[in-house]
C-alpha cells in the first residue's frame, strides 16, 4: 500500500505519458494553425460564370428562351423591364457572378432580354477585379 505523497510507479509512468502526448498534440495544434495562417484563403464565389462565348450561338429574333436556357444555364434570377417607351414590359434573364479574393471584388454580370419569348440580345460587364473592400 502506497504512503500519502508516493504514487505506485506505474501510474507515475502512466501520467508522464499523457503529459508528453498532450504537448506533442498542443504543439502539433500550434503548427497545424501557423501553416495555415500562412496560406490565403481560397476565392468565396457566389453565382454562376457563364461561358461568354457560347453567346455567338444566340440568334437575335430566332433563338427561344429554351435556347438560351439550354446554351447558358439555368439564369440567377429574371424579371420584366421597358426597354423602349413605345413598347410594353419585356422579359429579362440575368446571370451573375461574384468572386471575392484577398481584398478585391470581380463581378460579372450578364442582362438576357427578350421579346415574346424570343432572344433579343444581351448585354454583359466585367470588372475584372477593379473593386476593392475597404478597410474591415
Amino acid at each position: 500500500m502506497a504512503t500519502s505523497g508516493s504514487r505506485p510507479s506505474s501510474m507515475s509512468t502512466f501520467t508522464e505519458i499523457a503529459v508528453s502526448r498532450g504537448r506533442r498534440l498542443a504543439l502539433a495544434g500550434v503548427a497545424v494553425l501557423a501553416l495555415l495562417g500562412c496560406t490565403p484563403p481560397p476565392p468565396l464565389s457566389d453565382g454562376s460564370l457563364v461561358d461568354t462565348d457560347r453567346l455567338a450561338e444566340l440568334k437575335p429574333g430566332v433563338s427561344t428562351a429554351d435556347t438560351v436556357r439550354t446554351t447558358l444555364g439555368p439564369p440567377r434570377g429574371h424579371g420584366m423591364a421597358r426597354l423602349k417607351s413605345e413598347t410594353g414590359l419585356d422579359t429579362v434573364w440575368y446571370y451573375e457572378f461574384v468572386q471575392l479574393k484577398d481584398k478585391q471584388r470581380q463581378l460579372k454580370l450578364l442582362v438576357v432580354f427578350f421579346k415574346d419569348e424570343i432572344y433579343d440580345g444581351h448585354l454583359w460587364f466585367a470588372s475584372q477585379l477593379l473593386f476593392k473592400r475597404g478597410p474591415q
